[in-house]
């Protein structure tokens, strides 16, 4: 008799067997669950580290094809890698190739950076190289500009 109701024997032997079975259930649900957890957590860092630094190239280039001037192309993708990357902006590097025609200027920025891991503290070195080129052009249509 288990709290007043009468349970049949092969029941009763089957409750007494799996007492712990709940708790070695609840383990592996929790540590399922923490992997999957630091997976998507891994998973959205990539994603979000790759957008930046395209971002940083992006506005590079743009910024030194419209002042002429690739220096302020380099000044502005350190200004966005401060505010991307705060704590690793020194690992981000950007290069810009400038090309001029006759009416049509371009340049391309290429920018690179190692991503680490969220939970490399606890797996051990683990890195990504992320690399990204990004073109922005300028046609002039106008008589006065060259």
């Amino acid at each position: 008799m288990l709290n007043g109701i009468q349970v049949p024997a092969p029941a009763r032997i089957r409750l007494t067997t799996e007492k712990g079975s709940v708790l070695i259930e609840l383990v592996f649900s929790v540590v399922l669950l923490t992997v999957f957890f630091f997976a998507i957590a891994g998973t959205i860092s990539l994603v979000r580290d790759y957008v930046y630094l395209h971002r940083i190239a992006r506005e590079a280039a743009r910024e030194a094809v419209l002042t002429g001037d690739t220096a302020a192309g380099y000044m502005k993708a350190e200004d966005l890698a401060k505010m991307y990357f705060p704590r690793t902006y020194g690992r981000v590097t950007v290069s810009l190739s400038r090309q001029d025609g006759y009416r049509q200027h371009s340049v391309t920025a290429t920018a690179s950076y190692p991503h680490v891991a969220l939970y490399a503290p606890f797996i051990g070195p683990w890195e990504v190289n992320f690399t990204t080129d990004a073109t922005f052009g300028w046609w002039d249509f106008s008589t006065v500009y060259e």
